[in-house]
């Protein structure tokens, strides 16, 4: 499910969520499906109490900064520690006024959206999250850096959009194809 109710959102935000999932889709040596729902106004990403999951998998936006001073999306996976099994995974955006967020096509687009926020890209940030529904940790270490799972996200930045050899070895592993 992705909730949009407070994304600011103007028209073209599920398109890229939907397309940050879909980078992860496309990796020829795994295997693995998303399924959207659908658009909803009924869940909310509750990530603020991770104690108990909700079965629902939500994307959404929420305002972060209580819990998670300056992070620009949380998401959270609850699975079955015996088995490796997820049941269930929420994705929040930070909806506070620090962040101003676009779903941009080029660099060039920017210029536009350039606000005193910390101007974030949906695109960019989603696939990055949803490297986390599928287990992908963050890496920091300095030869990560351009890697989509590197776990900081620049302002302005477009880079996490598309998978880099990291990412891929180790969906691969996780997911083998077949």
């Amino acid at each position: 499910y992705v909730n949009l109710t407070d994304s600011t959102d103007d028209g073209t935000f599920l398109g890229g969520v939907q397309a940050g999932f879909d980078a992860w889709t496309g990796v020829i040596g795994s295997e693995f499906a998303f399924e959207f729902l659908e658009e909803t106004t009924a869940y909310t990403p509750d990530v603020i109490d991770p104690v108990e999951p909700d079965y629902l998998n939500v994307v959404g936006w929420v305002d972060l900064n209580a819990e998670y001073p300056n992070a620009i999306a949380v998401t959270m996976v609850w699975y079955n520690t015996q088995t490796g099994l997820i049941i269930d995974v929420d994705m929040a955006f930070n909806s506070s006024s620090s962040f101003a967020w676009h779903q941009n096509e080029s660099d060039d687009d920017w210029a536009e959206g350039n606000t005193a926020a910390y101007d974030v890209d949906v695109q960019n940030i989603a696939t990055h999250e949803a490297g986390h529904w599928l287990m992908l940790g963050d890496m920091y270490n300095k030869p990560a850096g351009e890697q989509t799972m590197f776990g900081i996200g620049y302002e302005f930045g477009l880079q996490k959009r598309t998978l880099e050899s990291g990412d891929i070895a180790g969906i691969e592993e996780i997911y083998p194809a077949g």
